[in-house]
């Protein structure tokens, strides 16, 4: 546990360069260079968020796109067993409470060899009150003391997060199967609404591909969205960062 740090991504890939066994992890109470995801900084409160990072291995990536739909899947998973809040995910790495942003997820992969590292960050808000928000977010993130969950440890959080991370073992990036998908169709916060790819029209999002791609439904019929900031039409941008 670290007080401050640049990021818990950044500690702990430098720790897996130095042969750090998987299941390794780092949490802090400060990230000073936080990010979330296309680079965007990520915005947290000194001690009211869980800021985390789990190494993982495998050694067959072949679908690296859905570690971060497993990642989400485990956070949810985590929060709901501790608070019994429900918990939507937005492709491809939100958490979404009551249509406000809870937290999200950065996976960071490195290959050598045969083996593929993955660098697992979570950060969930967990104690902030509305003014801990800047103005900038104040109406489109939430925290679980906000969601009505005041007295959450972090630690007991971390420990649920982490133990569903380390049960996918080597499933982290392969393919999704039907019991998964249908998983995620159950917490997808874009099922079935239309949809904006980095603020143009995209169609009616569909749910995800076994390689999770964001499957999303046009007149000319059905395309894959393999990367974007995606957001339902006419609502406003749900996010957690700030452009650096």
């Amino acid at each position: 546990m670290f007080a401050r740090v640049s990021s818990t991504n950044d500690v702990l890939r430098e720790a897996a360069t130095r042969g750090a066994p998987a299941g390794s992890t780092v949490l802090a109470d400060l990230q000073t260079a936080g990010r979330g995801q296309h680079g965007r900084a990520w915005e947290a409160t000194p001690g009211r968020s869980l800021l985390m990072s789990v190494l993982l291995r495998t050694e067959a990536a072949a679908a690296p796109g859905t570690a971060p739909i497993r990642v989400g899947l485990a956070a949810a998973g985590a929060i709901e067993a501790v608070c019994g809040i429900a918990v939507q995910l937005k492709w491809p790495n939100d958490l979404i409470v009551d249509g406000r942003k809870l937290g999200g997820v950065l996976c960071e992969a490195s290959t050598t060899g045969s083996t593929t590292s993955i660098v697992a960050g979570v950060g969930i808000n967990v104690a902030q009150r509305e003014d801990d928000f800047s103005e900038e977010i104040r109406r489109t993130a939430t925290s679980l003391w906000l969601a009505g969950c005041p007295d959450v440890r972090r630690a007991t959080l971390a420990g649920q997060v982490l133990q569903r991370l380390l049960a996918f073992d080597e499933r982290i990036a392969r393919p999704m199967d039907a019991g998964e998908l249908a998983g995620y169709a159950a917490r997808d916060a874009l099922l079935g609404h239309p949809i904006l790819v980095d603020d143009r029209p995209a169609g009616i999002a569909a749910g995800l591909t076994p390689q999770g791609e964001l499957r999303v439904r046009t007149d000319a019929g059905v395309a894959t969205v393999h990367t974007g900031r995606v957001r339902i039409a006419g609502s406003r941008a749900v996010a957690q960062e700030r452009a650096p």
